[in-house]
């Protein structure tokens, strides 16, 4: 989280994370948040993962719906949802999005206050903080030009990877990731 940035009691993105939250209580496919290791990217219902996430490694099943809403009367679950895996991406996209924006505007005063320098160094710390912010491979290949770019560059006559090659090692590792996990059962 960027230094800062007050998410505590305001609602930020608390209808993302209760998407999330409210499809593995439906589809119950909690080792995709415990893959992802979500507790980072959780800044309003964190409680109410951890909860879920307890209770599942206690029980090895994921808590009743009825019994998270008794335990957090403030949380709603939130009805037709899509799955886990979906709206995880989702979370992810926009806590890099909205975490990088905190980042800029932070860095935006320091510049107006005459801290030029020392914007600049939280800017480098913060964003490779962010850099670090997993996505889905799905969505790197999103920012992947679908039209076809000049070969990256050749080493003694040999072409090395270029972007349809590069395309095709991200589709494979999705295609293998999918079939490791058996996500596409």
């Amino acid at each position: 989280m960027p230094k800062g940035a007050d998410w505590q009691g305001c609602g930020y993105m608390s209808n993302t994370e209760a998407k999330v939250l409210s499809a593995v209580l439906e589809d119950k496919q909690v080792h995709v948040l415990l893959q992802a290791n979500i507790s980072g990217l959780l800044r309003t219902h964190g409680d109410v993962w951890e909860f879920v996430r307890n209770y599942f490694e206690n029980n090895s099943v994921v808590p009743p719906v009825s019994l998270v809403i008794e335990k957090f009367r403030d949380f709603d679950v939130l009805p037709d949802v899509g799955s886990t895996k979906y709206h995880l991406g989702e979370l992810q996209v926009e806590y890099l999005n909205d975490s990088l924006k905190d980042v800029l505007r932070l860095a935006a005063t320091e510049v107006q206050s005459g801290n030029g320098s020392e914007a600049l160094e939280n800017l480098i710390g913060q964003t490779a903080e962010l850099k670090r912010t997993p996505l889905p491979l799905e969505i790197l290949m999103l920012q992947i030009p679908p039209q076809p770019l000049p070969i990256l560059r050749t080493f003694r006559g040999k072409t090395l990877l270029g972007t349809e090659e590069l395309r095709r090692v991200f589709q494979d590792l999705i295609t293998t990731s999918r079939q490791e996990l058996c996500l596409d059962s």
